[in-house]
């Protein structure tokens, strides 16, 4: 892949360059981030927006973590509608929350960190 969609580097130095924590904290980000997808697809489902908002908020600094940002964005208006109430268009913005994070993921299998440990 030409461009990531994320940049390792700050968590990399908050890791002091250890490559084996490096591993298990990516492999801790993706299954949290599944989770965390799935809790978001359900309140949606559910139309709590409590939930959308707090769940949303949580993945997003996740994220951030990454410096995802076209992720960081999809999820910042998952938050912002959750916390208006407004869901309608959630499901649109979910998919494409999804999606992205489907790339990302398989960006981060792709690191050296996936197969060090």
């Amino acid at each position: 892949m030409n461009s990531k969609s994320f940049d390792l580097q700050p968590l990399l130095e908050a890791v002091s360059g250890d490559a084996e924590i490096m591993s298990q904290v990516i492999s801790m980000f993706i299954t949290s981030t599944r989770e965390n997808l799935d809790a978001i697809r359900e309140a949606i489902d559910k139309n709590d927006a409590k939930a959308v908002k707090t769940t949303a908020h949580h993945l997003k600094g996740s994220l951030l973590e990454l410096a995802a940002a076209g992720a960081v964005a999809l999820a910042f208006q998952l938050e912002t509608m959750g916390a208006a109430e407004q869901l309608s268009g959630a499901d649109k913005v979910w998919q494409d929350l999804d999606l992205a994070i489907r790339d990302l993921v398989t960006e981060l299998n792709h690191t050296q960190y996936r197969h060090s440990a």
